[in-house]
């Protein structure tokens, strides 16, 4: 538990609250119940885990005159009882454990109604998200500081004025950052390249016409919106073989979590007092 909320702490810089210390405690529970399962089963015999054995036999016996063949040093490493203290062998069980649990509902054959019926259910995950299809024209921040968006409005006057094309229009800017022209993109791929003001402000661009000046993380922007693409749900026979590996995984997340259920009823379970104020 100790290693758990340390290894925590270094990936996160704070401790964990107490929904969080919960989650780590179910998590270690459940490799602990993973491992007992994979010693149940024989898995301790599989050639990743017997080497390991071997190995802390050897170093943990290295004076002895015991055994000093693979198989003679795991059993003996067996025997001490070495297997419960090495997290090396934890891991490797808890994970072959796992494994063994999902693969019968990750190799077996559903019907074709189950799997229409699980994309019916989901359709979220197979609807495209609302894109936008833009050209822009920057303006480096880094190079004309607070009188980037000067030079945007200047810009756009003189595109009014003068009347002009997309192509004189993109070379009144500096070389931009995001290229000038862009497919269809969604607003996290928009956010993403430009930052969340950019991707803002863009709401209430119209479309055909230059907008702006629209800020971003590299300057100021002259924005023209060529057309938006609303959400599409995907039609089922676009996805199926998707559809069919989501449902597997589904079904096998399932068996894992309905096995340590019932693992968990089998073992008496005593875990660490909470700690108090």
């Amino acid at each position: 538990m100790i290693q758990a909320q340390r290894a925590f702490r270094q990936a996160r810089g704070r401790g964990p609250t107490a929904e969080e210390e919960q989650a780590i405690v179910t998590a270690l529970v459940d490799q602990e119940l993973l491992f007992h399962y994979a010693l149940a089963h024989g898995m301790q015999e599989e050639a990743v885990v017997q080497r390991r054995l071997a190995r802390i036999a050897r170093c943990m016996c290295a004076n002895d005159d015991g055994p000093t063949n693979q198989a003679a040093l795991a059993d003996r490493a067996l025997a001490l009882g070495l297997h419960h203290r090495d997290l090396g062998v934890h891991r490797v069980l808890s994970d072959a454990a796992r494994r063994l649990i999902r693969s019968a509902a990750l190799s077996s054959d559903p019907e074709p109604a189950d799997i229409l019926a699980y994309y019916e259910a989901n359709l979220d995950a197979w609807t495209t998200p609302a894109e936008t299809r833009l050209s822009h024209i920057e303006f480096d921040g880094s190079k004309h500081g607070d009188a980037a968006e000067a030079r945007a409005r200047e810009a756009l006057a003189r595109i009014r004025a003068e009347g002009l094309d997309m192509d004189a229009a993109l070379a009144l800017g500096d070389a931009p950052v995001v290229p000038a022209v862009l497919p269809f993109e969604s607003d996290q791929a928009l956010e993403r390249r430009f930052g969340r003001r950019f991707e803002e402000a863009l709401r209430d661009a119209p479309v055909g016409k230059w907008y702006g000046p629209v800020p971003s993380r590299h300057g100021q922007h002259l924005v023209y919106v060529h057309a938006h693409r609303p959400p599409r749900v995907l039609p089922f026979a676009e996805v199926a073989a998707s559809v069919r590996k989501r449902y597997l995984r589904t079904l096998a997340d399932e068996s894992l979590s309905q096995q340590l259920r019932q693992l968990r009823s089998a073992y008496d379970i005593h875990l660490p007092p909470e700690k108090t104020g």
